[in-house]
């Protein structure tokens, strides 16, 4: 039964959204949980002025792939949830936080001739990939990473990745075509640099 007020259909599309967040919150690590937006003012205070500015702009609904590169505690992982939580209120689908260290390692762990493993078909088959730490996997998980890049992009499933390595690296780690799948987006690359404040939280 509709709450006084409000229809049916408007009632749906309301629990829709909410439990679109909570799948959405569920696979993203605790510490990065207040980055709820792109307008929440935290990121004013961490996150680079012109790649916040840049974020902001972007067009979410058509957002592709955007990759986020910068150094340690420059905010990429806090920009891309923001980026994420503004993906699924538009298209009100749950993103899925997963590290490329854990997509490597799941690859690793998994038998010979069994197929994908669960991680890799998950981080293959979302809605939303927050793909965090990209190049960070040890050297054996490097093809399952690759993998979940093309085969997102063959479908055209939008990923952001965050990635503490240069666009120099990326391409001599995964090869010209998948960084390619990574870097020739609508989304784009955006680097981050540190702030500067003495005062601003740590981040990644």
């Amino acid at each position: 039964m509709a709450r006084p007020g409000l229809c049916l259909d408007c009632e749906d599309a309301q629990d829709r959204i909410r439990e679109t967040k909570r799948e959405t919150a569920a696979s993203i690590p605790s510490r990065f949980g207040w980055a709820s937006s792109l307008q929440v003012p935290q990121l004013d205070a961490r996150v680079d002025p012109a790649a916040l500015e840049r974020a902001r702009g972007m067009d979410i609904r058509a957002l592709d792939r955007v990759t986020l590169l910068g150094p340690a505690g420059a905010g990429k992982t806090s920009l891309a949830v923001a980026i994420a939580c503004a993906w699924t209120a538009v298209h009100t689908r749950a993103a899925l936080f997963l590290s490329a260290v854990d997509v490597g390692l799941a690859r690793q762990q998994h038998g010979l001739g069994e197929g994908e493993a669960r991680l890799a078909r998950q981080a293959m088959n979302a809605p939303l990939l927050i793909l965090d730490e990209l190049g960070g996997e040890v050297d054996f998980g490097i093809a399952a990473v690759a993998h979940v890049v093309q085969h997102r992009y063959d479908r055209r499933r939008p990923t952001i990745a965050t990635s503490g390595r240069t666009v120099e690296e990326l391409v001599s780690r995964y090869g010209a075509g998948v960084a390619r799948r990574l870097l020739e987006t609508i989304g784009g690359v955006i680097v981050l640099k540190l702030r500067s404040h003495m005062d601003r939280s740590p981040v990644r």
